[in-house]
């Protein structure tokens, strides 16, 4: 079993339900998910789609078995332009990142990860794509810079939606590193 960002990221918010998603996951996951939790879900699932449409080459990778990482490893040896959902998993750590974009100038990535909220929360977000960093790292990959894909809260819609104006992408490489 792998630990993978999810259960990190609980771990820093609750050692003991941390402790109890992985050792006793029937007990953790025994009461069904209320109507806002699955809203939150059901927009954050909404937000990303929306956002890979910010590069329209991506490649979707399907999964979190040993077939997507197979398959992640064989588009990143074609130095497939974007990836949306790459499977990595190295030393029991497991991550799956939002978009993993090659650049070939410096022959190494750039890292995004999607948020549903309108501002960067630094104990949630950086964290979280400070351990998909790690875990790049130790798979051998080459992120060169780090950013954050978040709405942007003065955004107003006016006809079709404009996907480049609705997001804002920051730039987080130093906080980072």
């Amino acid at each position: 079993m792998a630990l993978s960002k999810t259960d990190y990221l609980i771990y820093r918010e609750c050692k003991k339900n941390a402790w109890m998603k992985i050792h006793k996951a029937d007990v953790y996951n025994s009461q069904p998910l209320s109507d806002f939790e699955k809203m939150i879900i059901k927009t954050g699932g909404e937000v990303e789609l929306s956002a890979r449409k910010l590069f329209p080459s991506g490649v979707l990778i399907e999964g979190r078995d040993a077939a997507a990482q197979a398959l992640t490893k064989e588009y990143l040896k074609r130095k497939q332009d974007v990836l949306f959902q790459a499977i990595f998993e190295k030393d029991g750590f497991l991550a799956a990142t939002d978009v993993l974009e090659y650049d070939s100038e410096s022959d190494s990535y750039f890292l995004y990860e999607i948020k549903s909220t309108n501002e960067i929360d630094e104990k949630k977000h950086l964290h979280d794509l400070a351990f998909q960093a790690n875990v790049l790292r130790l798979c051998g990959l080459k992120i060169r810079k780090y950013f954050l894909i978040h709405l942007n809260k003065e955004y107003v819609r006016v006809g079709d939606l404009n996907v480049t104006s609705l997001f804002q992408i920051e730039d987080v490489t130093e906080r980072i590193e």
